[in-house]
């Protein structure tokens, strides 16, 4: 994958203390969520991948993500209602 915007590894925050990005997947391609995910860990982040719209719910109301990618079509649900649920929850 060549996507630049997920070249950088850390961010800073108001201290200016590095951190790990931390990001949210969800996939319900095996093949393509196991790349995926060996992909994440190779750049420096830490990914959590989930599988389908009501495991990604669940995380979600669980854990604070600094980005969250998901696939548009979901065998459970719509791609389009994990992105909004994210950006609910971030604000």
């Amino acid at each position: 994958l060549n996507i630049p915007f997920l070249r950088q590894r850390s961010v800073f925050d108001c201290e200016t203390e590095i951190r790990r990005i931390w990001d949210a997947y969800v996939e319900d391609d095996i093949s393509f969520g196991t790349m995926l995910q060996k992909w994440f860990e190779r750049n420096g982040f830490s990914a959590q991948w989930c599988s389908g719209m009501q495991s990604a719910q669940k995380l979600l109301s669980e854990t604070t993500y600094d980005m969250v990618l998901s696939d548009l079509r979901l065998p459970d649900g719509d791609g389009i209602f994990v992105k909004a649920l994210h950006l609910k929850i971030v604000r």
